[in-house]
């Protein structure tokens, strides 16, 4: 006996709908990481006059998305969010000792609880300062990095030698994280 089966499909070539399943996670809240910048300085900054308050300058950039370099000195961010702000400089004492502040300061005003104090002394006059702020931008806010030095001796410098690569004076970079 032989046996068979009959297969049969709507002329469609679709049966009929099945249960609608369950909502799905919300998407993505739509805010662009790829703002992000690189900017650096080939230029010694200093001597000035004990304790005058100087934005750390930048006179070369690498790439900047989403922000805008202005006046030298200030990353103007073309959209809100939080961003990190890094950067290096490379402090030397030609003379003496020193104590150098660095700072944040935002849209001209200098951010509360944002100062590091540096203490350079006269026998180990090299000094690299680097660490990063994290911050919450609206469009348009644009931050700089502030420093001052109890001494008329200390420079940021950028220096050449024969055997290395150039030592900028500082170098920041700003990536947005949210």
């Amino acid at each position: 006996m032989t046996r068979g089966y009959i297969h049969v499909t709507n002329p469609a070539g679709q049966g009929p709908a099945g249960v609608q399943g369950p909502t799905g996670p919300a998407g993505s809240s739509g805010i662009s990481t790829t703002a992000s910048a690189s900017y650096w300085s080939n230029q010694t900054q200093g001597p000035f006059t004990a304790n005058s308050v100087q934005a750390m300058t930048l006179n070369n950039t690498d790439w900047q998305q989403g922000m805008i370099l202005q006046n030298s000195s200030q990353i103007k961010m073309t959209a809100a969010g939080k961003y990190n702000i890094m950067f290096s400089a490379q402090i030397e004492q030609q003379q003496s000792s020193g104590i150098v502040n660095i700072w944040l300061r935002k849209n001209g005003t200098d951010v509360p609880d944002s100062n590091t104090r540096v203490n350079i002394a006269a026998s180990s006059p090299y000094v690299v300062a680097a660490w990063n702020f994290f911050v919450n931008s609206s469009i348009n806010d644009y931050y700089e990095i502030m420093w001052s030095s109890s001494s008329a001796n200390t420079i940021l410098e950028s220096a050449t030698y024969n055997t290395f690569p150039k030592i900028p004076s500082v170098i920041l970079t700003v990536n947005q994280v949210g």
